[in-house]
């Protein structure tokens, strides 16, 4: 399991869009790589959501370039979750 610092280095990496730097610190930490681009999106889209309710425009232009279809796929799959 990663120690809060190496949480904190992940998060940031992912919030900067550094996907590279974000596999480095996995695999560092010994975490599964498997689908870490979809956790990426996923944890983007959170950080967006934290400040309040958005709608889908305003997400997709704060978190460009990811396309309408991968935010939906997001949205659908975070709710599906709840």
């Amino acid at each position: 399991m990663a120690s809060s610092s190496g949480s904190t280095a992940i998060i940031e990496a992912a919030t900067a869009r550094d996907l590279p730097q974000v596999r480095s610190l996995l695999e560092q930490h010994h975490l599964p790589l498997d689908g870490v681009d979809a956790h990426v999106r996923t944890m983007l889209v959170v950080r967006e959501l934290l400040g309040g309710p958005k709608r889908t425009m305003e997400l997709l232009n704060s978190l460009y370039p990811i396309s309408s279809r991968t935010l939906v796929g997001r949205l659908r799959d975070m709710e599906k979750d709840r």
